[in-house]
């Protein structure tokens, strides 16, 4: 399963459990093997995250050469917010 969103992330390292051992604790191969793939899932995430930071930038960059510097430094901010947005669900 690759999580889409942080919140889906969340949601598996909720509900994440671990193969126990016969004589008490936590099989160490489980527990590797589910770090492995929480750290896909990060992996994955801040990828596509990243990507859609890029065209969202790259479409900010593309104003209209007559804008002023405030109009062009309002949607980097726009942007950073926008990213922000999606990365935690809230600014």
């Amino acid at each position: 399963m690759t999580a889409v969103t942080l919140a889906e992330v969340a949601d598996r390292i909720k509900h994440m459990h671990f193969r126990h051992k016969l004589f008490g604790g936590v099989d160490e191969a489980d527990v590797w093997e589910q770090i492995h793939l929480l750290d896909q899932d990060y992996q994955n995430l801040y990828r596509i995250l990243y990507q859609n930071y890029k065209k969202m930038l790259a479409a900010s960059r593309t104003s209209d050469g007559n804008a002023s510097g405030r109009i062009v430094k309002e949607r980097k901010t726009s942007v950073k917010s926008h990213f922000l947005l999606m990365l935690y669900g809230t600014i």
